[in-house]
């Protein structure tokens, strides 16, 4: 987009915080940061001590919440320029703007990786699981396909009066370029992610009417697990659609040539505030949907506020380390509420800068 109101410098003299608008920007970027950086920090050091018990989505939820933090890194940078315009150089034009490109690159094929392989688990239930060497793989190719999608970023960033704009050779190229962005990074992923879900439902749904099937302890087991990780991987996927829908649809109406400058006007907005809302949103996600990042959650704050350990019900002797899984008293186990269950867990047991 052409490097107007998307500048990561601020080219006009009023301050971003004279309207409405701004504040919530400011606001945005300030939740953003913050509980981006925790949430997306402690989703890490959750996955990365679950050691030898990690699954293969634990190894995709660290892909998706690495590509996060490289946005949120990112957010300081803008806010400071946004308050004080600094001159940017053909390097940082070259850079800056590509990898934040790249993070919603990483995320929806990440995603997009997620569901085919919860696809092939649940429609082939009798078969291995994916080995973490080939999970490793994936995640090479899904970085590898991001660096090449924004690779034409790269060649045609230029700083121009100290802010970034793109040199195409002509506007049909550029045209181009955005559509095909728009078709690789956002319509056909979510195209191959719809498929797999629906396949999924179809499934589970057929699964389910079998008389012999619904009765065994397994198959029930197997079915709500299941449904718990797509249930939570859907949400992931609807917030990402939503999130980044407005700026697909800014994109096209600037390299197209949109009349609507009201409705552009919009769209910029919506699309400013909701991509970087989105980098910190995973993280709740899981702690809302998933009751194993939940009790990961309260177990950590619980150990950095320690004040609050007595009113949970603390005990200093239940504790047994930060990787143990055993960690109901007796009475714990007569009683298995989710709160009982939660508290002992969690007490005792180990921008617009990117084109999207």
């Amino acid at each position: 987009m052409e490097q107007t109101n998307a500048s990561m410098s601020n080219p006009e003299n009023s301050s971003p915080l004279d309207d409405a608008v701004g504040k919530v920007q400011l606001a945005v970027y300030v939740v953003t940061f913050l509980v981006g950086s925790v949430g997306n920090i402690l989703v890490l050091i959750i996955v990365k001590g679950k050691r030898s018990r990690r699954s293969v989505n634990d190894l995709y939820i660290m892909n998706l919440a690495i590509a996060d933090l490289m946005f949120i890194a990112f957010l300081p940078i803008y806010v400071y320029n946004w308050f004080v315009p600094a001159k940017m150089s053909t390097g940082m034009c070259k850079f800056i703007p590509p990898v934040m490109t790249t993070t919603y690159c990483l995320s929806v094929y990440t995603l997009t990786f997620m569901a085919v392989h919860r696809c092939y688990v649940i429609l082939n239930p009798f078969k291995p699981d994916m080995r973490h060497r080939n999970v490793y793989i994936s995640i090479a190719i899904i970085w590898a396909i991001s660096a090449v999608f924004i690779m034409p970023l790269v060649v045609v960033g230029r700083a121009e009066k100290g802010t970034c704009t793109e040199m195409w050779p002509t506007t049909d190229h550029k045209r181009a370029y955005t559509l095909s962005l728009v078709i690789l990074q956002y319509v056909l992923p979510l195209a191959i992610i719809t498929v797999a879900y629906i396949r999924i439902i179809f499934d589970l749904n057929r699964s389910s009417a079998s008389k012999f099937e619904r009765h065994t302890q397994v198959h029930q087991q197997f079915r709500k697990e299941n449904l718990q990780i797509v249930k939570t991987l859907a949400t992931i996927v609807i917030l990402f659609a939503v999130c980044l829908l407005p700026g697909q649809i800014c994109w096209m109406m600037v390299d197209f040539g949109s009349s609507d400058q009201k409705s552009l006007i919009i769209f910029f907005n919506a699309s400013v505030i909701l991509s970087a809302l989105h980098s910190c949103l995973n993280p709740i996600v899981y702690g809302t949907l998933t009751k194993q990042f939940r009790r990961e959650y309260l177990r950590y704050f619980l150990y950095v506020f320690r004040c609050c350990r007595k009113r949970w019900g603390y005990r200093e002797h239940y504790t047994q380390g930060w990787n143990s899984h055993n960690t109901n008293t007796p009475h714990e186990n007569n009683n298995k509420t989710e709160t009982a269950v939660i508290r002992s867990y969690a007490i005792d047991s180990p921008l617009r800068e990117s084109r999207v």
